[in-house]
């Protein structure tokens, strides 16, 4: 909610500050409109607000997703880059087939 509250500030101080460039109507409407939505979906947040409880931590998915940007990556890099994608992404694999049997 914090979060969704300080990108509408951003957009209306963004808006207030493109007033001294003399914009178009249009392009004040799109981000001052932008940032009232922001501002509603922030207070719709707010009030919708429930406790969840803490999403497990899993390691896998981040060892996939280096792995996986190493393994594009060595196309341009080399073989050295290709291997190590590939050992992170064995690794994250692992991780993940051994969280699923537990």
């Amino acid at each position: 909610m914090r979060a969704i509250a300080f990108w509408a500030a951003l957009l209306g101080l963004w808006t207030v500050v493109q007033l001294a460039f003399s914009p178009d109507a249009i392009t004040v409407a799109l981000l001052g409109g932008a940032a009232l939505a922001a501002l509603a979906v922030s207070l719709i947040a707010a009030r919708a607000r429930r406790r969840r409880p803490a999403p497990a931590l899993s390691p896998a998915t981040p060892l996939l997703a280096v792995g996986a940007v190493a393994l594009v990556s060595g196309a341009e890099l080399g073989t050295w880059c290709l291997l190590l994608g590939a050992l992170i992404t064995a690794c994250g694999l692992a991780t993940l087939v051994a969280e699923v049997r537990r």
